[in-house]
């Protein structure tokens, strides 16, 4: 049963990706003998898309810059140990040119999906060399965030 892997490729295919920022602060104000319920998660997604080519119609290269913060609101620093912040880029290319609405849809929505397990890895990752267990986000539906953040600030 032996078929060309190309006609499974997807329209975006991921290039390169980096962390711009991986930090991990600790929260002075907690006090872990507050409480013995489980400690509260409060996360935020923000989602940057650009384009390579900035002046054609048509585009093959967009690119994403997608930030996590993780406890970083005021008001849980005296419930939270910590806070995170992590930033990434990731440059996709489209073998079709598409129209600027076209790729950003794509790249909204497939190429967050496509990054997310590397943002959730390194999260899990620099949470446990804080010397904490491992903190591992949530599988989150994509589709459900933009259209969250297309319609909101947060």
């Amino acid at each position: 049963m032996s078929k060309k892997v190309g006609k499974y490729l997807a329209e975006i295919q991921l290039k390169q990706y980096a962390f711009t920022k991986l930090e991990l602060n600790m929260h002075e104000e907690w006090n872990d003998q507050i409480s013995e319920e489980k400690i509260p998660l409060r996360v935020q997604f923000k989602v940057g898309i650009g384009f390579l080519d900035e002046e054609s119609e048509l585009v093959n290269d967009g690119g994403i810059e997608l930030s996590c913060m993780v406890n970083n609101d005021e008001e849980v620093k005296e419930t939270t140990p910590f806070e995170i912040l992590a930033v990434m880029r990731g440059e996709f290319h489209a073998e079709i040119s598409q129209s600027r609405e076209a790729l950003s849809s794509l790249l909204s929505i497939n190429g967050v999906a496509i990054l997310f397990p590397f943002l959730r890895s390194a999260i899990a990752d620099l949470s446990r060399i804080g010397n904490f267990p491992p903190l591992l986000l949530p599988i989150i539906n994509v589709h459900a965030m933009m259209d969250d953040n297309n319609g909101s600030d947060e």
